[in-house]
């Protein structure tokens, strides 16, 4: 599938929500459930929810 096609057709039953946007919420939430973890740092909690560095993890995370 084309992604502009994905994004298009997603906003039509998401108003509120780009497709981006929902991604991004969805990486949020499983970030949220692994910093309950203490064994897993920062940076492997970026890593493990697919953000390039902790640093952009930190910036969308807040």
């Amino acid at each position: 599938m084309n992604p502009a096609y994905v994004s298009r057709e997603f906003s039509k039953y998401f108003s509120d929500l780009s497709f981006g946007d929902y991604i991004r919420k969805l990486r949020i939430e499983k970030a949220i459930e692994l910093l309950g973890d203490t064994s897993n740092s920062l940076a492997e909690i970026a890593y493990l929810t697919g953000f390039s560095d902790q640093s952009h993890f930190n910036r969308i995370f807040k």
